[in-house]
C-alpha cells in the first residue's frame, strides 16, 4: 500500500472562511472571569476573547523542540492565517463554547480487576456511547497518532462523532481520601453542533475526578472552563476545521499530541504546541502528585467514539462511516501510533483493541508493521445502525 500524505498544509486551509459556516448563538456565552480581555471578535459562529497569556495566570513554556517524527508547519505557512482569526499583539485566543453537552467517558477496557470484555458491549448500550478503541496500559507520559478528518453524518444535533486520544491516569487519589477515579487529559476533533454548528472542531477535555461533573478546575471541554492554558496565539481549542478526507480520494490528517513537560501536559497539533493542561490540577487540597496524572499516566487509549442521543440506535457515522475493512481511501485511520515512555523516549503502540458492536462499528488493527510512515495503526469507523454510509 503506497501512501500518498496529504499533510495538513496550511491553518488557511484547516480554519473555515467566513462563509463556510452558519451562524449559532455561541456569541451569547459569557467569557472566563479575572482574563484580561484587550478585544473580543466573532467569527464562524465563534466568539474569541483575545486575551494577555500572562492574565490566564502561571505562564507555561512548552517543550524546546518539535517531537521526534512530527510534521512541523512552515513560518510561510503559518503567515496564512486568516485576518479574522488573529489578535492583537501579546493575546492569545479563547474562545466561548458550551459546556452544557453529554456527559462524556473512557472506552472500558479491561484491567487488572476485570480481564474480560464481556461487559464492553453493554456500557455501550446503557450509557449511549459506542467506541472502536484501542488501548495501551503502560505507565506513560503522552502519546501520539495522525488521524484522517472527516464530517460524519449526524443523525440527531445531540449525537456527536470523534477521533481522539485520551491519556489517562486510573484510580487517581481524589482529595479528602475519597474514592479514586480516572483522570484524563483527551484531545482530536468532534462534531458535535451542540459545542459548534459550523461543522467539526478541534477540541479538548480534561477530568480529575472520572467524568463527576464539568466546572473550573475539575472537568470540562475546551476554554468553557478554567483549567487549559492557552500559549499559541493562532491554534486554540474549539477552532472549526474545514479539510476533510475524500472518499476515494485525498486523506487529510491531524496530528495529535500529550506530552507531559515542565508540569503541564502539552498538546501539540498543526505543527505547534498549543497549549497545556498544568498538573496542579490533577492533585489540589494537599493530595500526592505521585498517584494522579499530576506525575504519570497508566494508559492511553485511541479511538473512535460516537453518542447516541435518542432512544433508537443511531444511524450517525464513525470517522468516514465505511467500515474498517474498506482501508485505505476510504475507511478512518490512526497511523505512526505511539506512547511516550516515562523517559520521555516515544514507543509504538501495540495495545489491544476491541469495538462495542461490530455490526455498527468496527476496527482492525496492525500494530509495529513495520512499514514507512504507518508502523502501528489501525483502520476504524462504520455507519451505526441500517449499515448505509451517510445515511
Amino acid at each position: 500500500m503506497r501512501l500518498q500524505l496529504i499533510k495538513t498544509a496550511a491553518l488557511a486551509a484547516l480554519v473555515q472562511s467566513t462563509s463556510a459556516a452558519p451562524a449559532s448563538d455561541k456569541a451569547s456565552f459569557e467569557k472566563l472571569p479575572n482574563l484580561d480581555v484587550v478585544k473580543t471578535t466573532t467569527d464562524n459562529g465563534i466568539t474569541l476573547d483575545w486575551v494577555t497569556r500572562e492574565s490566564q495566570g502561571k505562564v507555561y513554556s512548552p517543550p524546546p523542540d518539535a517531537p521526534e517524527g512530527a510534521k512541523k508547519l512552515s513560518q510561510a505557512q503559518h503567515m496564512n492565517v486568516l485576518p479574522q482569526f488573529t489578535g492583537p499583539d501579546g493575546t492569545v485566543p479563547i474562545a466561548r463554547l458550551s459546556n452544557d453537552v453529554a456527559p462524556k467517558q473512557l472506552p472500558p477496557f479491561p484491567n487488572e480487576d476485570n480481564n474480560s470484555t464481556e461487559g464492553i458491549e453493554a456500557r455501550a448500550i446503557a450509557g449511549t456511547h459506542w467506541y472502536a478503541a484501542s488501548w495501551q496500559q503502560s505507565r506513560n507520559h503522552g502519546g501520539r497518532a495522525f488521524m484522517t478528518i472527516h464530517k460524519p453524518f449526524l443523525e440527531r444535533e445531540k449525537d456527536f462523532s470523534l477521533l481522539q486520544i485520551a491519556v489517562a491516569h486510573d484510580k487517581a487519589d481524589q482529595p479528602n481520601n475519597g474514592a479514586k477515579k480516572s483522570q484524563t487529559v483527551e484531545a482530536g476533533w468532534t462534531h458535535y453542533p451542540v459545542l459548534h454548528k459550523g461543522g467539526p472542531i478541534l477540541f479538548t477535555f480534561f477530568t480529575t475526578n472520572g467524568y463527576n461533573g464539568m466546572r473550573d478546575y475539575v472537568g470540562g471541554y475546551n476554554t468553557a472552563v478554567k483549567g487549559w492554558f492557552q500559549h499559541d496565539s493562532a491554534i486554540h481549542p474549539g477552532m472549526p476545521l474545514s479539510r476533510f478526507s475524500v472518499d476515494g480520494g485525498q486523506q487529510q490528517e491531524l496530528e495529535i499530541m500529550y506530552q507531559l513537560h515542565d508540569n503541564c501536559w502539552w498538546l501539540y497539533t498543526m505543527g505547534k504546541y498549543i497549549g497545556c493542561y498544568p498538573t496542579s490540577l490533577f492533585h489540589p487540597n494537599g493530595v500526592n502528585p505521585k498517584n494522579t496524572l499530576g506525575t504519570v499516566a497508566t494508559g492511553a487509549s485511541l479511538y473512535g467514539e460516537v453518542v447516541n442521543s435518542g432512544s433508537s440506535l443511531t444511524k450517525t457515522d464513525m470517522g468516514s462511516g465505511h467500515f474498517a475493512k474498506d482501508g485505505w481511501k476510504h475507511s478512518a485511520y490512526m497511523r505512526e501510533m505511539k506512547w511516550f515512555d516515562t523517559n520521555g523516549k516515544l514507543q509504538d503502540w501495540d495495545g489491544p483493541a476491541n469495538a462495542a458492536n461490530p455490526d455498527r462499528y468496527s476496527i482492525q488493527t496492525k500494530f509495529k508493521s513495520g512499514l514507512t510512515n504507518w508502523n502501528s495503526h489501525m483502520f476504524l469507523g462504520g455507519p451505526g445502525a441500517g449499515g448505509k454510509v451517510g445515511a
